[in-house]
């Protein structure tokens, strides 16, 4: 799926740039209302890094924030392929993360290599990028974030719940090598992402798209 990734976010932004694009929910985030429909509001520019064949590729894209005519409040809606806040794309960010929780044995600098090697910024000589490598405290960084998404957690479970009420992803608590943790506070960050990232693969069987970003969104990124 990452390897297509730059072919879905330029077609995005040719989508954005010729205003083909539509706001892709019916309710507002805010106010939770549906209206008829929502309005451009703004158009921001966005830089995202991309992991492909071992090499962290920039790429521009852009996104969109809407206008609802019924509260008056805009929000952003971010594509599929991005997290808010996160400038590696999606794909990336929860691959790694779920290989991390999930096998025992990989370190953060171990997982974030592609093979034997580490993953380096595409760059020429000179520039800001010349040398630089995915570091493993961005890997720590997007477990952290994943680890405190309480509020879509909570809204995940009570939605997988309702659709497939013999799923046992809320009867087994996943469980965090000893040796990738050294507080208890650190080991419940771990435990809750490994949690978030089962929930978001048992969403996309139960509804056909993941839980980010759009579930996400409704839930206040929270």
């Amino acid at each position: 799926m990452v390897a297509q990734v730059p072919e879905e976010i330029q077609r995005h932004t040719d989508s954005v740039l010729s205003r083909n694009d539509a706001c892709p929910v019916t309710d507002c985030p805010v106010c939770h209302q549906r209206p008829a429909g929502f309005s451009r509001h703004d158009v921001r520019r966005r830089s995202l890094l991309c992991v492909t064949e071992g090499i962290v590729r920039r790429l521009v894209t852009f996104l969109v924030r809407w206008l609802c005519p019924l509260c008056n409040h805009t929000f952003t809606v971010y594509p599929r392929f991005m997290l808010r806040y996160k400038r590696y794309v999606a794909d990336t960010v929860l691959d790694k993360s779920t290989a991390y929780v999930e096998d025992h044995a990989p370190t953060y600098r171990g997982t974030i290599k592609e093979g034997p090697l580490p993953v380096a910024y595409d760059a020429t000589p000179g520039s800001l990028d010349d040398g630089r490598q995915l570091a493993p405290s961005t890997l720590h960084r997007w477990l952290s974030t994943l680890g405190g998404l309480r509020e879509i957690l909570r809204n995940a479970f009570a939605a997988l719940k309702a659709a497939c009420p013999g799923t046992n992803v809320f009867r087994v608590a996943p469980v965090i090598a000893p040796r990738k943790y050294r507080s208890q506070p650190r080991r419940l960050r771990l435990q809750a992402a490994a949690t978030l990232l089962r929930v978001d693969r048992e969403f996309t069987a139960a509804f056909t798209t993941s839980i980010f970003p759009h579930f996400a969104t409704s839930c206040g990124w929270t």
